[in-house]
């Protein structure tokens, strides 16, 4: 297995909280609680515990829903709510991308920023060891804080209304591709579109949008919610091949590190 000579985010822009191991930190998200017209974009984080740990262990509960257990666990305040019966909720509420960028700051918190994970050369194919400096990677905030849905106009001229993907969508994903694993891309793109030409669309209408809408939908999807820039630039020992390559939350080694 090659050793990696270089990683980096591939972009720059606004810098992920600088959690230490142990204690609490606050999280600035990059899109926000909203509630009732109120946006809460502060969060006050733990460490997790054996509790956590357990919760993440146990294949039983879907993994999405082990996610908001823990993160529900684990967040001390929302700018002002500290009723955790709220807190749970507001989890699932939460844009993906503000779920992600919490359970990045809580492995900061609990087990230090350094991550090893494993990356395949898109030249040569070869598995490389990587290790990113998770407190370096960078947070884009969403393009605006004031509503979680968007008019915008495809390229096709399709009128469109797009929403920010939470946490309740996310556990509809999981469910709908653990059976439908080739309709991933296009069931992502379904729960992000409220209305398609003042209408809400069918799977079918979404699957025959054209590559250019379903590409345009997407950047709009990124703008929309903001988020932690999870892709990094490596270079490949083997062929000296500079690639990217995105940081995986889901795998074991992300929570449970080796060495």
């Amino acid at each position: 297995m090659d050793d990696v000579l270089h990683t980096q985010p591939a972009n720059v822009e606004m810098p992920v909280a600088k959690a230490q191991i142990g204690g609490r930190a606050i999280v600035k998200l990059p899109f926000g609680y909203l509630d009732n017209g109120i946006m809460r974009d502060e969060v006050e984080i733990r460490e997790m515990t054996g509790n956590e740990e357990e919760l993440i262990a146990d294949a039983k509960i879907p993994l999405i829903e082990r996610i908001s257990r823990v993160i529900g666990n684990c967040v001390e305040k929302i700018v002002d709510i500290t009723d955790k019966n709220i807190i749970q909720k507001a989890v699932k509420q939460m844009s993906t991308e503000d779920r992600t960028c919490l359970v990045v700051n809580l492995r900061i918190l609990s087990l230090g920023p350094l991550y090893d994970f494993i990356a395949t050369c898109t030249s040569c194919s070869k598995s490389v060891k990587a290790t990113v400096d998770l407190s370096t990677l960078e947070v884009t905030p969403a393009y605006s804080k004031e509503t979680l849905f968007q008019d915008i106009v495809l390229p096709s001229g399709k009128k469109c209304k797009i929403k920010v993907q939470q946490g309740v969508d996310e556990e509809t994903l999981d469910k709908f591709t653990s059976k439908n694993k080739n309709k991933i891309l296009t069931a992502a793109i379904y729960l992000r579109v409220a209305e398609l030409d003042d209408k809400k669309p069918t799977m079918e209408e979404i699957t025959n949008l054209s590559w250019a809408d379903r590409t345009f939908l997407r950047n709009q999807f990124d703008k929309l919610e903001g988020g932690l820039d999870m892709e990094i630039s490596i270079t490949c020992a083997g062929c000296d091949t500079d690639f990217t390559s995105n940081i995986n939350i889901g795998q074991a080694e992300f929570f449970f590190p080796k060495g």
